[in-house]
């Protein structure tokens, strides 16, 4: 750090300094490398992302958040600027700028801050070069004061020409930017190394909480408590589970935020680093003196507990921003009812299907999960084994993939429900040229019951993806539909659903988030995306979907359908959170 900086007489106000000039700089490389960017679909290996998750920019950030936390608004527009950067900007591209204009006068006003700041960063890169220093200080003075005067204009535009400011200043933005409705909390967290920041948006106002807790600590606590819900294959196994552990990370990561919130508010989430494989729903806000455990159809489960989800609707946003840009878009489309599902594929040339075998009974005392069976047990979170694991490889697509029948029971069921409004792709009809052969921007709502994989699992697939038929397909059509395929892909749809395991996991880049299948469909233009968290059990997760949907097409918000599909669910003895806990809404 700079002498002159860490000399200041307030020390805060240096360190202010000192960040801000590294944001500036790197806010420029930024801008150079995004004018560079092309809308490719392969965004996770891009110049720009790269960039962005690089310690060069968030150190910054992160060092401005933790000095800011006495002015809130401050720190909390910090923040922002570290999440879902990208995604912003895709949903922004992704809407014609041509339906939303501004009047002539304020078009000449927009274009004239522009050219100033075009032409001065011009000229001091002209003086800078040739060291007239003393000139140079005095444009980059001019810059500052222009640039300020175009802020204040952005600002005007998003109040009263919101559309248009969405599309093109989709850039972070302030608490008091942020769109909420007077039922609805924002909760956003900040890991830094050596505390997490909670910021609470609610009643129109701003309050912090700082966690005295390092990234490294907050970590080991996410992976212990997820870990009573993964690699579950047999009902005794549920036994492990420990929710003191759910109340000790709530306390810590709430402290008292929602004691004024009343039951039914709408908490929107947004996490932050390893917070985005955290299931918030299952922390647990009331303990008993004592946990007894009770028996069901289904397992054992804790008695007398109650969970975040008992007492709010939960939904998830990449950012504020970009939850604000999904609200402030598209508000006038009216769509229709159309439902595309993709269910019971066929894996194998083995399967019964094709009339070759019968299929093997499985135990009851055992789980079928929606993932690679043989292989999950050894996967970490976001696909990263421990360094320990050993991991076999599997050649036989059959042995990998299991058979999922009971998604066949839900395509019927949607079928149903949706009537004429559904195409289903079952069985050998669900391959992957089939699905991207029609106009998938035509559906409403999509359904994916399927297996998912995380990088690794099949030895050619090095990134997320879903599984579609595997026999049958034509040359050069491998039967994955992978992340970078989904983000290729322009959909208009309300609400994705996907039913596999683990397809709210993913590669966690940091400052941008978890960039999973949930976050590809996103990136797609779906505004509401229902992913998992863990290895599912096909039967809750099939009960689940069925009912969620049935609450959609009542009328519900997909907010307000899954928490009622929880619920019932959990009527019907699905009570331990492993069920109920792994599927999360991420949307608007």
């Amino acid at each position: 750090m700079h002498r002159s900086y860490i000399t200041d007489p307030n020390p805060v106000i240096g360190y202010k300094k000192c960040y801000a000039d590294a944001i500036l700089m790197a806010e420029e490389q930024r801008e150079s490398l995004s004018a560079l960017e092309k809308s490719g679909t392969h965004f996770l290996g891009d110049i720009t992302t790269k960039f962005l998750a690089g310690k060069n920019r968030t150190w910054a950030y992160e060092g401005m958040v933790n000095v800011s936390i006495d002015t809130p608004s401050e720190a909390f527009f910090y923040s922002e600027n570290l999440k879902a950067r990208v995604l912003t900007e895709a949903i922004a591209r992704s809407h014609s700028i041509g339906k939303y204009i501004i009047p002539e006068n304020l078009a000449k006003e927009e274009n004239y801050y522009t050219t100033q700041i075009r032409g001065l960063k011009t000229q001091m890169d002209t003086l800078f070069k040739n060291e007239v220093m003393e000139t140079f200080y005095e444009r980059e003075k001019e810059l500052k004061e222009v640039t300020s005067n175009q802020q204040q204009f952005i600002s005007k535009l998003r109040i009263n020409y919101p559309e248009y400011a969405a599309i093109h200043y989709p850039n972070p933005i302030k608490p008091n930017e942020v769109t909420l409705n007077s039922k609805e909390v924002l909760i956003e967290f900040e890991v830094t190394d050596s505390m997490t920041i909670v910021f609470a948006l609610k009643n129109g106002g701003i309050e912090t909480r700082a966690v005295p807790i390092s990234r490294e600590n907050l970590h080991k606590l996410v992976l212990q408590y997820r870990g009573f819900f993964e690699g579950i294959t047999k009902t005794s196994q549920l036994l492990d589970y420990k929710p003191e552990l759910g109340k000790r990370l709530y306390d810590f990561l709430f402290g008292d935020l929602l004691a004024s919130v009343a039951e039914g508010t709408t908490l929107v989430i947004v996490p932050d680093e390893c917070l985005g494989i955290l299931p918030f729903e299952a922390l647990v806000n009331n303990l008993p003196k004592e946990v007894k455990v009770g028996e069901g159809e289904y397992g054992p489960f804790p008695l007398g507990v109650s969970y975040l989800a008992d007492k709010y609707l939960i939904n998830y946003a990449q950012s504020a921003t970009s939850l604000t840009l999904l609200r402030t878009l598209k508000k006038d489309v009216v769509k229709g009812e159309d439902l595309l599902v993709i269910a019971d594929p066929i894996f194998s040339a083995n399967d019964s299907r094709l009339r070759t075998i019968v299929k093997i009974e499985e135990s009851e005392q055992y789980i079928n999960l929606m993932g690679a069976i043989v292989n999950w047990r050894q996967m970490g979170v976001a696909g990263v084994r421990a360094k320990t694991a050993e991991r076999d490889i599997v050649s036989e697509v059959d042995e990998l993939f299991p058979r999922l029948e009971k998604t066949e029971a839900l395509a019927k069921k949607l079928e149903s429900l949706f009537g004429g409004k559904a195409q289903v792709l079952r069985g050998a009809e669900a391959k992957e040229d089939n699905l991207l052969r029609p106009s998938l921007s035509a559906y409403r709502y999509l359904t994916f019951a399927t297996h998912g994989i995380l990088d690794n699992t099949v030895p050619y697939i090095r990134e997320p993806a879903l599984v579609l038929t595997q026999v049958g397909n034509p040359e050069g059509v491998d039967g994955f539909l992978t992340m970078s395929e989904v983000m290729g892909l322009r959909l208009d749809a309300d609400v994705v659903a996907l039913t596999a395991c683990g397809t709210g996991l993913g590669k966690n880049v940091s400052g941008e988030g978890v960039m999973g299948m949930g976050r590809a469909f996103q990136y797609a233009g779906a505004r509401n995306v229902l992913v998992s968290l863990w290895s599912v059990a096909e039967s809750s997760a099939t009960e689940l979907t069925g009912a969620f949907f049935t609450y959609v097409r009542e009328g519900h918000e997909p907010k307000e359908a899954i928490q009622l599909a929880r619920n019932e669910i959990r009527r019907k003895g699905y009570e331990h959170p492993f069920y109920w806990a792994s599927f999360i809404l991420l949307g608007k």
